[in-house]
């Protein structure tokens, strides 16, 4: 049996959903990830290969740059102890409804909030699923049950109106023909929420080994069981990053 904990229930302390993410952290966040697949291709650590890399083994180097070197030295403007307080990978978090109390984001950018805010502490972060993007993934399977979902069906980022989507791209695809189809295709799917991709989040352009951040809105079926009210629609920023060429 399981039991919803004590922020699940509610409480007045709480709101819910909580405040929006600033844009500019979201463009923070994803010029973060671009400078970290810069050093992991300019400086690799021994026996990894950008490549030929697993998931996990991307998003391990991904999160160890963030914390060790990007978050902590501030080189990003916008990514600093200022605004983030943390970057963990596989936290253990609870469900919306305390159903699944293990649930584990791939990497979790914890928000710097001031003194006082009505927040569920633990749950207050740009939540980010990572995922390759490739032949082998399909995009409704991989990207779309996998990913997507998790966020649709209150599983991750439940109090927040906006997280992330990281993609780990080979074989050539794109944001703009291969998931605007995807979702297309998908638009009846309740595991994508009604998806619909939006334009290039201002300020975020395209690199040579990136995309320009995305954003797109899906809509969310459970409420919260503080109060009954149903979840509003969430934005997932999509940011992609070539893994298939290692020079810069």
């Amino acid at each position: 049996m399981s039991v919803p904990g004590l922020f699940t229930h509610g409480s007045p302390r709480h709101r819910l959903p909580h405040p929006p993410v600033p844009v500019r952290l979201l463009l923070a966040a994803h010029a973060a990830f671009v400078e970290a697949f810069a050093m992991l291709r300019a400086n690799p650590p021994t026996g990894f290969t950008l490549a030929t890399a697993g998931e996990k083994a991307i998003t391990r180097q991904v999160k160890d740059i963030l914390a060790n070197e990007l978050l902590l030295n501030g080189t990003v403007k916008g990514f600093s102890k200022t605004f983030f307080s943390k970057v963990t990978r596989d936290e253990e978090l609870t469900s919306y409804d305390g159903a699944h109390p293990d649930k584990k984001p791939d990497l979790l950018l914890g928000l710097q909030r001031p003194e006082g805010a009505r927040v569920i502490a633990d749950q207050d972060a740009i939540f980010v699923e990572c995922k390759p993007v490739d032949d082998d993934h399909p995009l409704t399977t991989a990207y779309g049950a996998d990913g997507i979902r998790r966020f649709v069906h209150g599983e991750y980022a439940w109090a927040m109106t906006s997280a992330m989507m990281l993609g780990y791209v080979r074989d050539g695809f794109t944001i703009t023909h291969h998931l605007r189809a995807n979702f297309k295709k998908n638009k009846s799917d309740a595991r994508f929420g009604k998806p619909v991709l939006g334009r290039i989040i201002p300020g975020s352009v395209k690199g040579a080994k990136h995309e320009a951040l995305r954003a797109s809105r899906h809509r969310r079926g459970f409420p919260y069981p503080a109060n009954s009210k149903p979840a509003p629609p969430i934005m997932l920023c999509h940011s992609w990053h070539d893994c298939m060429s290692e020079e810069e």
